[in-house]
């Protein structure tokens, strides 16, 4: 959650230019990190949960 949590700053920090439309996209390249970096974790806790 925090790597996300970076990537979300860096994103923001990044498009604010963009103004309303930047924020949006990084809360989106934050939901993607997320969901991805979640899924990079998956495989491990599947094992961890069910022996």
């Amino acid at each position: 959650m925090m790597l996300s949590l970076l990537i979300f700053l860096s994103a923001w920090l990044s498009l604010r230019p963009f103004g309303n439309a930047g924020l949006w996209g990084a809360l989106l390249a934050h939901y993607a990190a997320r969901g991805g970096l979640q899924a990079l974790r998956y495989p491990a806790m599947l094992r961890a949960s069910f022996r």
